[in-house]
């Protein structure tokens, strides 16, 4: 029974994201892409302008001074989402939706389906760079508990209303993922979307078992968790086909993309980025969204982290911008001092034949480092790097395991503080 509500649920999200608005929406990224830099730039002036006058309806943006970078700060949005609608009550065609907590207290959002329509646009633009077509088969790796089918091992459904394959994150044992293996041939998939950390796992069970898939296989794009350009390498070794990061959040601020000579590029469709400096080339990504008519969220500090600012590549697409995402702000360990340290995903280059990793500090200098099965470290090197960033000597004790404590949204965070 719930396996035929999620399908019809599919089905019902698949008007709304796939309608006339979202192929108006589409036809008109395509143009933009397609045609004179100058006209794009314009568009995205005239965008920012006209969601910047309807704002001003907004309480939070009545002064119109919001042009003030990384002003709108998620706690203020947690508390006061009211502050930020353009006009009081609920009307049909308005959408709330949820973030997932990964950092805390999820976030309670307003936007309506054309909004909904043009984030999905901007995600088929996106695979269309890389040969996929609108309606092309795909497989989503995500963070919803899927009800197990009969006789089935995995925990997967296919949604025929949105033409995808959709497997659940939670489980990643080998006889579930030969199950999905096998799924992902019968269905012909052509493009993965999926976490890092699930994906990672596919990866190297396909590696360890030597399996080639029969497929036409165009594209593995990852989202939602960082990942290194090691792990990059390890699903395009894998897939054999390429391998992308499609950057965005709930909040539908901004959108980046991984260009095939590994820059990441500000999409240019779904609103303006901003990078915020902190130290040592870190910049916080702050985004200007374009569409949300009913809550728009302007100068909003997103909590991620870019690094390796880039303002050219040679791959012809427009407005580069960086390098990585290299986690969040939060996304930090204490010294014995009190001082926060971040920037912590350089360490982790010390691990190999590991999907998921995961460090935690238990107390003031105690860590332990989590696995996954089949996972090498360093300890040596990966404790001295840890004791270098954080100015002391530390504890360090490797765990490996089969299963990874997930978010409710079924994401690996790869820092956790339990103090």
């Amino acid at each position: 029974m719930k396996r035929t509500a999620l399908k019809i649920g599919a089905a019902v999200l698949s008007a709304t994201r796939q309608g006339a608005d979202f192929r108006k929406r589409l036809e008109i990224f395509r143009s933009l892409f397609q045609g004179d830099p100058a006209r794009f730039d314009e568009w995205r002036l005239r965008r920012r302008q006209e969601i910047e006058l309807l704002a001003r309806s907004a309480p939070y943006y009545g002064k119109g001074e919001f042009l003030t970078v990384g002003q709108v700060d998620k706690s203020v949005v947690r508390s006061r989402p009211d502050l930020f609608m353009v006009r009081k009550g609920i009307w049909p065609s308005v959408v709330k939706t949820k973030t997932s907590g990964t950092t805390g207290v999820g976030l309670t959002l307003y936007t309506d389906r054309e909004a909904i329509a043009t984030q999905a646009a901007a995600w088929w633009l996106f695979r269309s760079f890389f040969g996929i077509e609108l309606g092309d088969r795909g497989m989503v790796v995500g963070g919803r508990r899927i009800p197990r089918g009969s006789g089935c091992l995995g925990d997967w459904i296919v949604l025929p209303g949105l033409r995808q394959l959709y497997v659940s994150s939670f489980n990643m044992s080998a006889n579930a993922i030969d199950e999905y293996l096998t799924a992902m041939e019968r269905y012909g998939v052509r493009w993965v979307h999926g976490y890092p950390s699930a994906l990672l796992v596919i990866a190297e069970h396909i590696l360890r078992k030597n399996v080639r898939l029969n497929l036409d296989l165009r594209l593995v794009s990852t989202g939602s968790e960082t990942i290194s350009s090691a792990g990059r390498e390890l699903l395009k070794e894998a897939f054999r086909c390429e391998v992308s990061e499609f950057y965005g959040q709930v909040e539908n601020v901004c959108a980046m993309w991984r260009c095939p000579r590994g820059t990441l590029h500000d999409l240019g469709v779904i609103g303006d980025i901003t990078l915020d400096p902190r130290d040592d080339e870190l910049f916080e990504i702050v985004g200007s969204g374009y569409w949300n008519s009913v809550m728009p969220l302007l100068g909003y500090r997103t909590g991620d982290i870019l690094t390796g600012r880039v303002d050219n590549c040679g791959c012809g697409f427009p407005y580069p911008i960086g390098l990585e995402i290299e986690g969040r702000v939060d996304d930090y360990v204490l010294n014995s001092k009190g001082t926060r340290v971040g920037r912590l995903a350089r360490i982790f280059t010390h691990v190999r034949n590991c999907g998921e990793a995961q460090l935690v500090q238990i107390g003031l200098k105690r860590f332990v480092l989590n696995l996954g099965r089949g996972g090498v470290v360093d300890k040596t090197e990966f404790q001295r790097d840890l004791q270098n960033m954080l100015g002391e000597e530390v504890e360090l004790t490797v765990v490996h395991q089969d299963e990874f404590v997930r978010t409710k949204g079924g994401k690996v965070k790869s820092v956790v503080r339990e103090i």
